[in-house]
Parts: C-alpha cells; sequence; structure tokens
C-alpha cells in the first residue's frame, strides 16, 4: 500500500515549481531585453584602392600671342580648340585704331624728344611681372648693361608650382560643378500618364555659363604663369640698356604694381622712344596687311582673351596656341596625397573624356609632383589611345576624369568599417565571446582596442589584429554597447565579411 504525500511535501513541490517557471519566464524577460548583434570575421588580404580624379588635357608648350597695346580687335577669327598653322589669320583689328595708335606714339615720342631730349637715363622703362612668386635669384646689378632676352631674376618654380596646382584645384572644382548641371540638364525627366514632365533640371543655363567664366578666367590665368613655369621661372628683360633701379630681392613675393627693375638706353634715345619706334614699324606692318594678325605656329588654340569690339590688357596674350605638333598632349589631375602612395610613375590608368564617351586604359603616369596638399599627377596620352583620327583628335583643354583602382602589396587583417567605433588611435571592436551560463551558452559583448595601418571606403587593414582569426566581431547591433554586457545573437548568426578586395 502505497504511502500519500504528506501537505507540506506538496506544498515545498509545488513551491519548486513556481520558483521554476518563474526564473524561465524571468530568464526570457531578461533576454529579450538584450542587444541583438550581427557578427562576422576578419579577412587576410589586401586592399583596394580607389582613385578619381577630374583633370583637363594639357599641353607641355604654350605660345602666348600679344596684340598691340590699345589697338581695337574687329574680329576674333579664331575660338578655343581651334587648329591653326603658319600664315592662318587669327585676328582682324580696326585700321583707324592701328593709325590712331601710331599717331598717338609719334606725338609721344616728339614730346619725349623735346622735354627730355635723349640722355641716359632719362628712359625709364619698369619691368613687371605676374603676382605671387618668389624670387630665388637676381642676375642682375644695379647699373649693369642689358640687352634684350637677359636674365634678370628667376623665380622658385617648386613655389610657382604649387600658385598653380590651387588654381587649378579651384579650377577643377568647378569644372566637376559644370559637369554636373549638364549631366542634370541632360538627364531624361520623368513623365505623367499624359507624357508631361515632372519636376525640372537641377541645373540651369545661367548656371553653367557663368561656372563656364569663371572657368575661363581661372584657365587665363594659368596659361600666364604656365609661361613663366615652361620658361624654368625666368623673367628676361624686353628692353636693352642699364639698369637703374633694382627693387626685387631674393625672397620677395612679387606684387601687383611694384616694378622689379627699371632700365634705360645708354645710347642718346631712351628706351622709351626706342620702344614706340619698335611699336609704331610693327602696327605699320599690320596696317599693310589689312589689320590681320597672322599665326607663326602650328597647333591648337588653347584660349583667347580679347573678344571683337575689346581691347587687349598691357602685357597679357590676346590667346595661347598650344603646340600639339609633338607628343606634347597630356591629361592632368589633382589627387590628395593620401591617394598618391598608391600611383608610381609608369603606372596605367583609365582617362575618360567626353563625358566617358572616349576612354583609354592604357594612358600611362609620367609625372606625379608634389605641390603641398595635393599632388599632380600627369598621364601620356595620344588619338591611338582613344581609336580617333587626326580629324577628330583630342584637343588641348577637354576635360575629363582620371580612374584607377590600386591593391596594397601587403595583406592585412582587415575588418569592415561598420565594425569599428572610435577615431583616430581610438579605435576599438567588440568580440562575441562565448560563455557556459547555468542555462548553457550566454554571449557576452567584449572590447578590443586596435591600431589601423591602411584603409579603404570600406574597410581598416591592421598589420597585427590581437584577436583571434575565429573571432565573431560584432558588425551591428540593436542596442548601444558596453564592454562585457550581455548580448544575443540573431537568428542568422555568424555573417561572413565581404571581400576587401572587390
Amino acid at each position: 500500500m502505497k504511502k500519500k504525500m504528506s501537505g507540506s511535501v506538496k506544498w515545498f513541490v509545488g513551491f519548486l515549481c513556481i520558483m521554476a517557471m518563474l526564473t524561465f519566464i524571468s530568464r526570457q524577460i531578461y533576454t529579450s531585453k538584450l542587444a541583438i548583434v550581427t557578427t562576422g570575421k576578419m579577412k587576410n588580404q589586401a586592399i583596394a584602392h580607389n582613385i578619381r580624379a577630374a583633370g583637363t588635357v594639357e599641353c607641355d608648350s604654350l605660345k602666348p600671342v600679344f596684340f598691340p597695346q590699345g589697338v581695337l580687335a574687329d574680329k576674333i577669327c579664331v575660338h578655343q580648340g581651334d587648329s591653326v598653322n603658319p600664315g592662318d589669320v587669327l585676328a582682324v583689328l580696326n585700321e583707324k585704331s592701328l593709325k590712331k595708335r601710331i599717331q598717338t606714339l609719334e606725338e609721344e615720342i616728339e614730346t619725349k624728344l623735346q622735354t627730355d631730349g635723349a640722355s641716359a637715363g632719362d628712359d625709364a622703362v619698369p619691368i613687371f611681372t605676374e603676382s605671387g612668386m618668389r624670387i630665388i635669384k637676381t642676375a642682375v646689378k644695379n647699373g649693369q648693361k642689358v640687352k634684350k632676352g637677359d636674365l634678370l631674376f628667376q623665380v622658385d618654380t617648386d613655389h610657382l608650382l604649387r600658385l598653380i596646382n590651387s588654381l587649378e584645384a579651384d579650377r577643377n572644382k568647378d569644372i566637376i560643378s559644370r559637369n554636373g548641371l549638364i549631366n542634370a540638364m541632360n538627364a531624361p525627366q520623368p513623365t505623367d500618364e499624359f507624357g508631361s514632365p515632372i519636376g525640372g533640371s537641377s541645373g540651369s543655363q545661367e548656371q553653367i555659363d557663368s561656372l563656364t567664366i569663371s572657368i575661363n578666367e581661372q584657365q587665363k590665368k594659368i596659361d600666364r604663369y604656365l609661361e613663366i613655369y615652361y620658361n624654368n621661372g625666368e623673367i628676361r628683360t624686353s628692353a636693352e640698356g642699364t639698369v637703374t633701379s633694382l627693387s626685387g630681392k631674393v625672397g620677395d613675393v612679387t606684387g601687383d604694381s611694384s616694378a622689379l627693375a627699371v632700365i634705360s638706353s645708354s645710347g642718346k634715345v631712351s628706351s622709351t622712344v626706342s620702344a614706340a619706334r619698335d611699336e609704331i614699324k610693327e602696327l605699320k606692318a599690320i596696317l599693310e596687311a589689312g589689320g590681320n594678325i597672322i599665326s607663326e605656329e602650328t597647333g591648337v588654340v588653347s584660349s583667347v582673351t580679347v573678344t571683337a569690339g575689346s581691347f587687349a590688357a598691357e602685357n597679357n596674350a590676346a590667346l595661347f596656341i598650344a603646340d600639339t605638333t609633338g607628343d606634347g598632349l597630356y591629361f592632368s589631375a589633382m589627387i590628395e596625397e593620401k591617394q598618391a602612395k598608391y600611383l608610381a610613375i609608369g603606372d596605367k590608368v583609365t582617362v575618360a573624356l567626353r563625358n566617358g564617351r572616349l576612354f583609354t586604359d592604357e594612358a600611362e603616369i609620367r609625372s606625379i609632383t608634389n605641390s603641398g596638399e595635393n599632388f599632380r599627377v600627369d598621364v601620356v596620352i595620344d588619338n591611338a589611345m582613344f581609336g580617333l583620327s587626326e580629324d577628330k583628335s583630342i584637343s588641348y583643354g577637354e576635360v575629363g576624369e582620371l580612374k584607377t583602382s590600386s591593391k596594397t602589396s601587403d595583406k592585412y587583417y582587415c575588418i569592415s568599417k561598420e565594425a569599428v567605433h572610435g577615431s583616430g588611435a581610438e579605435k576599438y571592436v567588440y568580440v562575441a565571446e562565448e560563455t557556459e551560463g547555468f542555462f548553457g551558452p550566454e554571449y557576452h559583448a567584449v572590447k578590443h582596442s586596435i591600431t589601423t595601418a591602411d584603409e579603404n571606403d570600406t574597410y581598416f587593414g591592421m598589420t597585427s589584429a590581437g584577436i583571434p582569426d575565429e573571432a565573431m566581431i560584432i558588425m551591428s547591433s540593436s542596442k548601444n554597447l558596453t564592454d562585457g554586457a550581455r548580448i544575443r545573437l540573431n537568428d542568422s548568426g555568424l555573417m561572413e565579411n565581404d571581400s576587401a578586395e572587390a
């Protein structure tokens, strides 16, 4: 005969059942409040660096063409991008304006001879140049005699290149903005059920025209500096005589209006009179040619600074001709310093022109120049690379884009950037570590500091991880994490990272 369980034992067993149930419910409630995390593993592989930069087609040789000062241009016969040969008419000057300028110069000569005579020292000719350049050499002294073309000063070409690169960077930003507006205007617009356009273009022709004017003005200034740069920074005299004043010194930065030197003729006729007579001779030759300015060069017009009905500015070239008869064309773009270390002279890159309609993967880097904050990359290009014939050749001044992808030679322990917290030298990740709890396996978020050696847009790379290869790195969490906090893995559990090389 079985003994019946006493009442106290029944109560005790019931208490234990209730406590077990409450514990289970409490655990379920607690677990449901834990952060749900997704994890992934590190990858030991190279990191790919994608480089994209806007740029322009440049030329090694730019030859300026000057119009006579103070003479009206009736017609400009060429435009940027036009091909020219010796004998081609570049512009037509107003004959009345030519005659008036000749008359003015003759009157000035007469007045100069009557008032100052022809003695030396009365014919000061100031020598000006572009502003912002640092002088590194003075080749003359006060009292020294010079001839036309003699070296007066030399400026720091590295400093000048930084100035040019800064101007080019500003120009390229405007080019990118303008191209974006053009693409926005040319993009197909959505229509409603009746075929009427919905919305409008994000750009306007007025904005594009304004940016084009700004780009052209910047290019003109760049061309003037490039002329000096390609002459090795040398500033030469356009007058013959004796140096009577020398204000430019080594270390000085050229200003907007101050003369670097003053030169006067040592002969009986002042250089002012002599220069005026030379100018009259040139003006009369143009007048005899019907006012035509004739090209002496073969090449492509890179820029035109004078318009019909206007006057050429003093000491400014009216236009520039790019000498494209040789292998002088190249593509130039500016990249950031952190990108430059992944490129080398001789590397093949992609150059795309005409909004991507023309491109080549065979363009070779010929130079990488440090310009301070940025680096200038020059790439060799020619018509054959783009499959173009001579009548459809690439032109000086065309805008385009440089693209390339370079993988690191070393392999790294790669972690997705979404898993990394902190910044600078204080970066860290959380790793899901498993422990055995009372009710089975439990997971905790454990903080690990990391030191990165490289990165791209997606990954951080480390030479030494300090984390086990199979560690479950927390990629995302439903809640903010703290070191040691309990966590719950999502239903998918462990996820594999994408390849760092992709």
